[in-house]
């Protein structure tokens, strides 16, 4: 009778040995599959992020031009009035000399 246990401790280890395997089997390809998602995110993490700091370049870009026209366009209008109020100075010198 003794003898009649161990073919089924074997065939337990056996079973035991094969579940170990698959169950190993099944973490490494879990395993595989996270470093693939990881893999995935950071390249879609760095297109986004070279998409962004384009539009930003692009914001700064067009920010800074129309700050420079705005800033000539109003630099011009204060020489453009300076200009006039110093017209009507010379005149009014002008005509009050005669």
């Amino acid at each position: 009778m003794h003898s009649n246990f161990k073919p089924k401790r074997k065939s337990f280890h056996l079973v035991s040995d094969k579940a170990y395997q698959l169950f190993f089997q099944i973490i490494e390809q879990s395993v595989k599959a996270i470093e693939q998602s990881v893999k995935a995110f950071s390249h879609t993490f760095r297109q986004s992020v070279g998409a962004f700091s384009q539009i930003l370049r692009q914001s700064v870009g067009a920010f800074s031009q129309i700050l420079s026209q705005s800033v000539g366009a109003f630099s011009h209008s204060v020489i453009s009035s300076f200009h006039t109020l110093q017209s009507i100075c010379w005149f009014r010198l002008y005509t009050q000399s005669f």
